[in-house]
């Protein structure tokens, strides 16, 4: 695996985690508001 890959992969999956955390945190908060 290229070094270009390995980097694209790693920031494919911290995009993808951040969105979930983020998701999961909105919900949460809403849940909170209501």
């Amino acid at each position: 695996m290229h070094a270009d890959q390995a980097w694209t992969l790693w920031l494919a999956g911290s995009i993808a985690a951040g969105l979930f955390v983020y998701l999961v945190y909105m919900l949460l908060h809403a849940e909170e508001i209501e």
